[in-house]
């Protein structure tokens, strides 16, 4: 089966947090130029391979035997035969889908972990999105790195990323909002650009810094309706090396919450997928909806941190994401030797089941929970 077809990238898909919405872009047809694609080998990445097929390759993961590079559509389809390579795909645009914390703090028991003296103290948290305000006074940001093409700096410069950060560890300094994690070490890895969007190729090479720099959880507030053998090779790679992968479920739900519309990497089985709720335990009508949804959080009109000091009000999965990811902080807190998956387990265990009896579509086993455990 042929893995590659061959679509402008840049008009054809946007991909919002949590959603992706197509768009009116045709398919390639005319003088063949170059456009860059995502190379996946079968063992390691072979750069041979690529120039062997007029193809110029521009980076290769650390972790991933993928690669990326510029080839026209005839070259991939020579480069499609080569025995060493496992699949090609078009290096899509991503989006962020901004659009939310102070009553959600407590309404996943917060305030009852920190009681006990949980913080997230220790833990690294990678903010896999559009970078984070280095210069927040409600946000203290250990590192991190930029893997989009116009600047090396990891700093925010759309907002939503810094909201995301603000969610998992806005510090306890007595303004502003708290973070659930408020110690935690959060790390600001920008893959999406100033316009909230940005390719493919850099959400995996994230997602594969990530993995190199042993991240205990990675964030991912973004995602996509159309799977990525890419992608999936990503997820998978981080959650084999330990971390705990969470990812918004998607904002493309109904009012009548049918349908299976949960977006990708959230729906890939190494990926914690969050659905949105209201301050009344409503599944928030956005929410996307499926049997992959996991767990359930706070993501309407939540507050947090945003661009040049600010706060602000936002809503979606996106915000949903983080409040599990700072749950899992705590958890890694006081058990630093569980695994990913009883770490896992642990927010499925501590969750408050909500709509039908057990795992529903709405909101996976329930209402995630920091509380005491």
């Amino acid at each position: 089966m042929k893995k590659y077809s061959w679509l402008k990238v840049v008009t054809s898909l946007a991909i919002t947090a949590g959603v992706l919405i197509p768009s009116t872009g045709g398919a390639y047809a005319a003088t063949e130029e170059k456009e860059q694609v995502i190379v996946g080998f079968k063992s390691s990445v072979n750069e041979k391979s690529i120039t062997k097929a007029n193809g110029k390759v521009k980076k290769k993961m650390k972790e991933l035997p993928i690669a990326v590079a510029e080839m026209t559509p005839s070259e991939v389809e020579k480069l499609e035969k080569d025995p060493n390579v496992a699949y090609v795909e078009e290096d899509i645009r991503i989006s962020v889908a901004a659009d939310t914390q102070d009553w959600g703090i407590s309404k996943v028991k917060a305030p009852t972990s920190w009681s006990t003296g949980l913080s997230g103290q220790g833990v690294k948290v990678a903010v896999v999105d559009t970078g984070v305000a280095t210069n927040h006074p409600d946000l203290k940001v250990a590192g991190g790195a930029s893997f989009v093409s116009y600047t090396s700096s990891y700093n925010d410069d759309n907002g939503h990323g810094t909201h995301v950060a603000g969610i998992i560890g806005a510090e306890n300094n007595g303004t502003g909002t708290i973070g659930v994690a408020y110690n935690a070490d959060i790390y600001g890895v920008k893959v999406l650009e100033s316009s909230g969007s940005g390719s493919l190729s850099s959400i995996i090479a994230g997602i594969d810094w990530s993995v190199a720099n042993d991240m205990d959880i990675i964030n991912l507030s973004l995602g996509t309706s159309v799977g990525s053998t890419a992608l999936k090779s990503a997820v998978d790679r981080a959650y084999q090396s330990g971390a705990v992968v969470v990812a918004a479920a998607g904002n493309s739900g109904n009012s009548a919450g049918t349908g299976d519309t949960v977006n990708y990497p959230a729906k890939y089985d190494s990926v914690i997928a969050v659905g949105a709720t209201d301050r009344y335990d409503r599944r928030a009508s956005f929410s996307s909806t499926g049997p992959t949804v996991e767990i359930a959080a706070p993501g309407a009109a939540i507050l947090s941190t945003y661009l040049n000091g600010q706060y602000s009000t936002l809503s979606g999965t996106s915000m949903a994401s983080p409040y599990a990811a700072g749950i899992l902080a705590l958890y890694k807190q006081k058990y630093p030797s569980y695994s990913n998956a009883q770490l896992r387990q642990l927010l499925i265990n501590k969750s408050i089941d909500l709509g039908p009896a057990g795992r529903d579509t709405h909101f996976g086993y329930g209402l995630s929970q920091a509380g005491t455990f």
